[in-house]
């Protein structure tokens, strides 16, 4: 990420991120089901402010206020040089909160600083992850680690902070109308995704797209049912096979239609001389 126009907050959409939560009460006579659900902590209150006592960074492998502050005064430096820093100050973030308390379909307020924290980590993560998938060291992946054990100590520290609030169970869900879900944080989405596809092994591939060619591992857009395909792909996503498969078409007809073009130039050039002599 490099530098660009000054900070700003931003109030990211409940619905944006849906889990689900324990439906039951004492002594209902609601039908349930059961489902799997990822839960993690709210910090939104009744009047719309953070007011949760777990700290704005707990998803993070920061061990203080002032760490946090620090962190965050080099980063803006870094992306927003001669700006006014923010540097975690809680009294900005309640004041922007109660300007959207009546919007009941934004979250609490989050500052673009806090989001590109997150966005470095998961870049870091993720390349961690594809250098060990492709046999390679993860050293590089970081900043300033000495060896690869000591890489493996920044995604351990990272992927577990992003994983700690996140629990994996059974619950009863009534089926009738819907509740307010729960809600889980994007960053923590994306560290859990890179700690399956750790845990599962998965293939990466390189997108065979010649404009494309990111890595991936499933590829997306082509399931009516949401399955995604692993096996016997080539391409990200059905788009850039499409693409791809436009492009090889066009170069085929090109390659078909010069020889073609070619020999019928020869033919009316060879006649010319003839129409001559008969003339």
């Amino acid at each position: 990420m490099g530098s660009g126009s000054c900070p700003t907050w931003m109030c990211p959409a409940r619905r944006s991120w849906r889990t689900c939560r324990p439906r039951s009460t004492s002594g209902s006579s609601e039908t349930h089901r059961p489902t799997t659900s990822t839960r993690s902590q709210s910090c939104a209150s009744s009047d719309g402010s953070c007011s949760s006592p777990q700290p704005p960074y707990r998803d993070l492998p920061v061990k203080s206020d002032e760490a946090w502050k620090h962190s965050l005064a080099d980063l803006e430096t870094t992306l927003w040089p001669a700006q006014r820093l923010w540097v975690g100050d809680e009294a900005e973030r309640d004041a922007v909160s109660r300007r959207h308390i009546s919007d009941a379909d934004l979250g609490p307020p989050v500052h673009a600083a806090e989001v590109a924290w997150r966005v470095r980590a998961v870049q870091r993560a993720t390349n961690h992850l594809l250098a060990y998938l492709d046999g390679e060291q993860v050293a590089p992946a970081w900043r300033d680690c000495e060896d690869d054990l000591d890489a493996w100590r920044n995604f351990i520290q990272f992927t577990g902070a992003a994983l700690r609030d996140l629990h994996v169970r059974v619950e009863l869900e009534p089926i009738g109308p819907s509740q307010p879900p729960d809600e889980t944080s994007l960053y923590s989405a994306a560290m859990l995704q890179l700690v399956n596809d750790l845990a599962a092994n998965e293939t990466v591939r390189t997108c065979a797209n010649e404009t494309c060619g990111r890595p991936f591992v499933r590829q997306l857009g082509r399931s009516v049912y949401g399955g995604h395909r692993r096996i016997g792909t080539r391409y990200c996503s059905s788009s850039c096979a499409r693409a791809q498969y436009a492009r090889e078409k066009r170069r085929r007809d090109r390659t078909a239609r010069g020889p073609a073009s070619i020999g019928q130039s020869g033919f009316q050039e060879a006649e010319e001389p003839n129409r001559r002599a008969r003339a």
